[in-house]
């Protein structure tokens, strides 16, 4: 029985995808987002924080007020962090390509 689990468990980990696999997924969802949010800085932030923990399953398929509070709570840590605040700005620049 234990190696029936331990095979089960390395077929779900084939199958899970893996951090480069999870960038490229964040980077092409963040670009088709992009034009809808109007170079507003503090979209773009939310968008960007809301995709990565969507990405990691923090966030499920229904975005509830908790979540949002949660993404309003980093946002302001970020806007509040003048260093972290000029590295989410870089990551977007570079994500658009500037």
């Amino acid at each position: 029985m234990a190696k029936d689990l331990d095979l089960n468990q390395e077929i779900d980990d084939l199958f899970e995808p893996t951090q480069v696999e999870k960038n490229v997924q964040f980077e092409t969802l963040f670009k088709c987002m992009m034009p809808h949010l109007n170079n507003n800085y503090s979209e773009l932030v939310a968008a960007h924080l809301l995709l990565i923990l969507k990405l990691e399953g923090v966030i499920g398929d229904t975005i509830t007020k908790k979540d949002m509070e949660m993404i309003e709570d980093m946002k302001a840590k970020i806007f509040d962090d003048s260093d972290l605040s000029k590295e989410v700005l870089r990551l977007i620049k570079s994500i658009k390509g500037i």
